[in-house]
């Protein structure tokens, strides 16, 4: 009860839930499917609070039998020690075991979506802030990648 909230109730009556880590998949996501022109009002976005949560979700989803998407961070950043990629290898594991075929998919950002839209510095505050200016100035332009992941994301 304590992490199904009002606003992730949602995915009871959600045609697709999209599982994300943070508020910034929360914000961008939706955000570039609507300039893409395939936003759908009817799949709903769970922002999970962390990458490491996301399995509680999945294990409640499949429970249910609700179709779903997960979309989380690799996160290989250059900067990051030895250990603290084999500890997102570890969480990334945990969430492909609890993916059930028949019910949904994942979707791996290449080290996490600030460096997907091609955001300098992701470790700024105010990341969502930063990350809508970023792909709403005039003149980005999608990744061909990118562009791929959201449209499989809300086909």
């Amino acid at each position: 009860m304590y992490w199904i909230n009002p606003e992730r109730s949602e995915l009871f009556f959600a045609k697709k839930v999209i599982l994300v880590e943070g508020q910034t998949d929360k914000t961008i996501i939706p955000f570039l499917a609507k300039s893409l022109s395939i936003f759908k009002h009817n799949y709903t976005l769970v922002d999970c609070g962390s990458k490491d949560n996301i399995p509680l979700y999945l294990k409640l989803l499949n429970g249910f039998k609700i179709n779903y998407i997960v979309v989380y961070d690799k996160d290989h950043q250059a900067h990051k020690n030895p250990d603290a990629i084999a500890t997102a290898d570890a969480s990334s594991a945990n969430i492909e075991v609890n993916i059930i075929p028949d019910n949904g998919k994942s979707i791996v950002f290449v080290n996490d979506i600030e460096e997907e839209i091609g955001l300098r510095d992701g470790s700024a505050k105010n990341k969502p802030y930063i990350a809508l200016n970023t792909v709403s100035a005039e003149g980005y332009s999608i990744s061909g990648s990118l562009k791929r992941k959201i449209e499989e994301i809300y086909e």
